[in-house]
């Protein structure tokens, strides 16, 4: 295993040791229900559904002091891209936001996934890392993984410093 690789995998354990214990669980409860409420139609991409859960997931991390993006690509959809750190290097953690659409709350796909996104993340940004941090919320994954696609083709900080997702 070559000393990058070996790194990545280093950096990924010790995420993994220093946000577990940290997860809200209020929190993300508070978040799988907001998600999940048939107010949000299922949040089908590019409905207002996922509009609101995208502007929910941007007002979050703007609430724990990360730099957020919106990044449009059309059909009223957007990927939310936060960051912290000034490191060139950074580790990448994503989930989903889209669901099914009406008649489907969607809160294990992938409401739940977003929760705890939004917690890794939030602890994250209180540790010191030799790393910066991007978390990503996707947009229109159930259709065909288009949001991660549009970001793999367009993305907003250079996927070669990307150390771990």
């Amino acid at each position: 295993m070559n000393r990058r690789k070996l790194s990545g995998l280093i950096a990924s354990l010790l995420v993994a040791l220093l946000t577990i214990s940290a997860v809200s669980a209020d929190r993300v409860k508070a978040t799988v229900t907001w998600l999940a409420d048939p107010a949000r139609e299922g949040r089908y991409a590019g409905s207002p559904g996922a509009v609101a859960a995208a502007e929910y997931i941007s007002t979050k991390f703007k609430e724990s002091g990360f730099e957020v993006q919106m990044q449009e690509f059309g059909g009223n959809r957007r990927n939310v891209v936060a960051r912290t750190g000034t490191a060139e290097r950074y580790i990448l953690i994503g989930a989903h936001y889209d669901g099914q659409g009406r008649g489907m709350p969607s809160a294990s796909d992938n409401a739940a996934g977003v929760a705890m996104m939004l917690e890794i993340a939030r602890e994250l940004k209180s540790k010191e890392l030799p790393v910066s941090v991007v978390a990503m919320a996707f947009d229109d994954e159930e259709q065909g993984l288009n949001g991660s696609r549009y970001y793999s083709d367009h993305p907003l900080y250079p996927l070669d410093k990307a150390q771990a997702a």
